[in-house]
C-alpha cells in the first residue's frame, strides 16, 4: 500500500503506548522483541492538541515496545494509520542529504509538523 498523505496526528507516549499495550501489547510473549504486521485497529483518543477523534485507523501491530522506549511525541498518518516518530534514521537522512543539499535546520517544528502544516497552507 502507497500512501501519499501528509497529514499527521500528534500523539503523546503515553496514550499510544496504552493503545498500543491494550491491542497488541498483551499478545506479545515477554520474549518477543516485535510483532511486525499490517493489522489495523480503530482507536479514539485526544491529540496533543486536544483534539478528540474517535474511530481513527491506526497500524499499531507494525513496530515494537522498543519504540517507545526514547520518543516521546508520535504521529499517525490520517490517510493509511502508519505510526511514525522522529527517531535516529531522521538524523541520519539529514545528514546523509546534507551532503548533497542544503539541508536547514528548521524552528518550526518536527518534519510532520511542518509537512502538515505546509498543505493546511495549500488548501486556504
Amino acid at each position: 500500500m502507497v500512501c501519499n498523505s501528509n497529514q499527521y496526528i500528534k500523539i503523546n507516549k503515553d496514550q499510544l503506548y496504552s493503545l498500543w499495550l491494550e491491542r497488541v501489547g498483551f499478545h506479545l510473549p515477554s520474549n518477543a522483541k516485535s510483532k511486525k504486521n499490517h493489522q489495523h485497529y480503530f482507536c479514539d483518543f485526544t491529540s496533543t492538541n486536544g483534539r478528540k477523534y474517535s474511530d481513527v485507523k491506526v497500524l499499531l501491530s507494525s513496530f515494537s515496545e522498543q519504540a517507545f522506549e526514547n520518543v516521546s511525541e508520535f504521529f499517525i498518518c490520517e490517510g493509511c494509520g502508519k505510526v511514525y516518530w522522529e527517531g535516529s534514521h531522521l538524523s541520519r537522512l539529514k545528514s546523509f542529504v546534507s551532503n548533497y543539499v542544503d539541508v536547514k535546520s528548521t524552528q518550526e517544528g518536527n518534519v510532520y509538523e511542518v509537512l502538515s502544516k505546509n498543505e493546511s497552507q495549500k488548501q486556504i
